[in-house]
């Protein structure tokens, strides 16, 4: 901010990391944000299954009927919002509504069980194992959300808008300059690089 000069371009872009891709995609490019060594796998596993969990409810749900999670302040305000365990609860209940009002396959049960017995495991008392890795990814995104970056983390915070994809299937193959100051917060510039590779 207050820096930003570019001959090509009046205004910065914004750039959501996470408003294209699977789940399993989305669920990585998070994951990737830290490094992991051969002593951490167990609590890797468990955050990717936290992740996967999260960004197949985030598909899933009907947003209408969840005001409390903002839909339109990008993806890691979302997974933030999503992640507190009344918004995990209303989403695993949305999910669970929706399939009293259509044919269900047994991959559908079988996936509704899993939400369920997570949830339980989650908010019961005795099992934090699982909560340490939520907390770990809500402060991963408060930190990016709460950077001087976060105002163009999510579409419509300025007339451009950056979409990896859209530009990668682009017969022209426009460039694109992301440029983070290093002398400035110098941890979030890291991560938000990293998201970008991914």
């Amino acid at each position: 901010i207050g820096t930003y000069k570019n001959p090509f371009c009046e205004h910065q872009a914004s750039y959501d990391p996470l408003a294209t891709g699977t789940a399993t995609s989305k669920a990585d490019m998070i994951l990737n944000l830290r490094s992991w060594d051969t002593s951490s796998d167990v609590y890797k596993n468990r955050t990717k299954t936290v992740l996967e969990i999260l960004f197949y409810l985030i598909e899933t749900v009907d947003r209408k009927a969840l005001p409390k999670i903002p839909w339109e302040d990008g993806g890691l305000a979302q997974i933030s919002a999503a992640l507190q365990l009344p918004n995990l609860n209303d989403m695993i209940e949305q999910v669970k509504k929706d399939m009293r009002t259509r044919e269900v396959t047994a991959g559908d049960k079988r996936r509704l069980k899993e939400l369920i017995d997570f949830y339980q495991d989650i908010s019961s008392n005795r099992n934090t194992i699982y909560r340490e890795q939520i907390e770990g990814l809500i402060g991963m995104c408060r930190t990016l959300t709460l950077s001087s970056y976060s105002d163009w983390l999510f579409k419509g915070a300025t007339p451009n808008h950056i979409n990896l994809l859209d530009i990668a299937l682009d017969k022209e193959a426009p460039v694109v300059l992301f440029q983070f100051n290093p002398n400035e917060e110098t941890d979030s510039a890291k991560v938000l690089g990293s998201i970008i590779l991914a």
